[in-house]
């Protein structure tokens, strides 16, 4: 049996269908998908915005707009951790759990798991920002390694729109089309996620050695670095 024709009824329900059949019922969802991927970057997107901002420095209570500031923080990086979940989610085969109008990779056509959280990861992510918990509480400032949890989604994503690409020909110009350009820009966006970290880390590493001047042996490893808000993400 053709991979095409093992898509879910709520998808694309297969019989005799033409590639503009199959084009028009697909392209719809995996232009979805890619918009819901897109929320992996907010809290990269935060920070890009407001790096600079002067208003981060204050204490919140002391300046209205750092409160505000703070919640778009806080709201950024909640979207990006559950934009992780989701795509956790997306990812996973079918189930009796699965609720029929769930979207799945697998309703593509797309025929074993591409989970990967860990279940430890995935556990935080539930415990800590889709539900108000006990953990919650205590946790207030747990620090998220979102570089690493992040480049794990986007590996994924871009192994999937790959699967897309040769599955789908370009008789299916829609869903093609979508599949390479969501490849590239998800591309792009880790890409500067990297480069604002690294550049980041080197302006760190300049202001410490501008503060006082480490000898050879008074010099961390790498191992030892201090966190950054592109590696780490906390709520504020």
């Amino acid at each position: 049996m053709d991979e095409l024709d093992v898509l879910q009824d709520n998808l694309l329900p297969v019989s005799d269908k033409t590639p503009d059949d199959i084009d028009q019922r697909v392209a719809p969802h995996l232009e979805y998908f890619a918009e819901r991927s897109n929320l992996l970057f907010s809290y990269h997107f935060f920070s890009i915005e407001f790096q600079d901002d002067e208003d981060l420095e204050f204490e919140a209570g002391d300046n209205s707009r750092t409160w505000r500031i703070r919640t778009i923080h806080n709201a950024c990086l909640n979207t990006s951790l559950i934009a992780l979940r989701d795509l956790d989610d997306f990812f996973a085969l079918r189930n009796s759990n699965t609720k029929a109008d769930d979207l799945r990779a697998s309703d593509f056509g797309l025929s074993h798991s591409m989970r990967f959280l860990a279940d430890d990861e995935r556990k935080w992510i539930n415990k800590l920002i889709a539900h108000t918990t006990q953990h919650g509480a205590t946790q207030r400032f747990y620090r998220w390694d979102l570089v690493e949890l992040i480049s794990k989604a986007v590996a994924q994503c871009d192994s999937f729109l790959e699967w897309i690409k040769q599955n789908y020909s370009v008789s299916h110009f829609n869903t093609w089309t979508a599949a390479a350009g969501t490849q590239s820009i998800t591309k792009a966006f880790m890409k500067s996620m990297l480069e604002e970290m690294k550049r980041h880390r080197n302006e760190e590493a300049e202001q410490a050695g501008a503060r006082q001047p480490a000898t050879r042996s008074e010099s961390k490893s790498d191992g030892d670095e201090n966190p950054n808000p592109e590696a780490e993400g906390r709520s504020q």
